[in-house]
Order: C-alpha cells, then structure tokens, then sequence
C-alpha cells in the first residue's frame, strides 16, 4: 500500500532477483534498500555474492569490507547456514563459494 518499498521488500525482492539468476537487478534492489538502512548485514552479504557472481571483484571485496565493519567477527561457516535455510545443500554451498570469492572469512 506504499508507494516506496521498505527496506525489508527491497531485500526480499533482491535476494529472489539474485536465486532467479537477474544479478543486475538484484544488485539495484539491494543497493536501494541499503540506502533505508545502511548497516544491513545481509543485504550486504547477498550483494558481495551478486558481485562475485559476476566476477566484480573489486565491488565484492568492498562489500566483504563493510560486512566485517557491521560484524568484525563474521564467520561463513557459522552465518550462511543460519542465516539461510536452503532446502538443497548445493543451494548453501553455491552461496558459502561466492562468498569465499568475495573473499569472507570461513
């Protein structure tokens, strides 16, 4: 009923952008999301693993940078998996790859 979308749909609509495979877009709908709020661990990580998808290393790695500001104590291996509940482990790992591209700690 709004005509601007929250921060939470933005996220919601670039992470379904991001598993439909439309990067481009995904990236737009977080980037304007993070414009509400800037600190959004996870728009963060979703946006670092759209950028390493498309082997945008230098944007990936400036996402890894602010997603260790927000938690200077990260650890993919304890987050992805609690973060998100995929249904196929090939899901999480597809995900814990990009984000060790980025460059993220395990």
């Amino acid at each position: 009923l709004t005509p601007t979308p929250t921060p939470m749909q933005l996220n919601a609509l670039g992470l379904h952008c991001f598993w439909s495979g439309s990067l481009d877009e995904a990236r737009a709908a977080l980037k304007k999301g993070l414009e509400g709020t800037p600190d959004s661990l996870v728009d963060h990580v979703i946006l670092a693993a759209a950028h390493a998808a498309q082997g945008q290393e230098r944007e990936a790695k400036r996402e890894e940078q602010e997603i260790l500001r927000i938690e200077p104590d990260f650890k993919l291996k304890e987050w992805v998996p609690r973060q998100f509940s995929f249904k196929h482990e090939e899901d999480t790992e597809r995900m814990m790859e990009l984000l060790r591209k980025a460059g993220l700690p395990e």
